[in-house]
């Protein structure tokens, strides 16, 4: 990844944007710690850490007009799954240059949970999301895999974290009850047979 010239991509990501932007907040207190690591032969170095309840900005303006490729949340894949290639979050109040930020490796699932801060925080993107019938989990995962999209969509790249799982622990939860409950609608029913019988 980091030999890769990532403005090569930047005419994939030529969208309309709105004139005027819509003002939010885009400053959030970040939910868990996050690592950030650089990687040499192959394996990943932590090199910079972000501690839980820090006041960062999510988003670098308090513009929702622009979509702030490779900043914060809009991560670039990575041939690992479970790894996002980003310029970190910058502390509430630090005047640092974006352009200047160096590229990091971060786990998705540490960018996952500031993606749902963010939304929580944010009253046009809960309204968005309610008003499209996405439930949190949703809106989550578009908008931490939005270049894995459009790189899917172009023929660019497959990312391994654009897939989505399939059977979850919730899948198995609901099929043990729903076990369980056909379990018990069968002895109610032989146990009711049996004594009906017995008349």
């Amino acid at each position: 990844m980091d030999n890769m010239d990532l403005h090569e991509y930047s005419v994939y990501f030529q969208i309309p944007q709105t004139l005027e932007g819509i003002r939010v907040s885009n400053v959030i207190e970040l939910p868990r710690e996050i690592q950030y690591f650089t990687e040499q032969d192959g394996k990943k170095i932590l090199t910079m850490e972000i501690s839980k309840g820090k006041s960062i900005l999510w988003l670098p303006s308090e513009q929702l007009n622009d979509i702030y490729i490779g900043y914060g949340l809009r991560s670039y894949p990575t041939y690992d799954k479970g790894w996002r290639y980003v310029k970190p979050f910058m502390l509430s109040g630090q005047n640092t240059d974006i352009e200047q930020l160096p590229y990091y490796f971060v786990r998705t699932k540490d960018l996952e949970a500031v993606a749902k801060e963010a939304i929580r925080s944010t009253k046009y993107l809960m309204k968005t999301m309610q008003n499209r019938g996405m439930s949190m989990e949703d809106a989550i995962f578009i908008y931490t895999r939005f270049i894995d999209n459009i790189f899917y969509d172009k023929g660019v790249f497959c990312s391994p974290d654009l897939l989505r799982q399939v059977w979850r622990w919730k899948d198995t939860v609901l099929l043990c009850l729903s076990a369980g409950l056909l379990f018990i609608a069968w002895l109610l029913r032989r146990t009711l047979g049996s004594s009906k019988m017995s008349f």
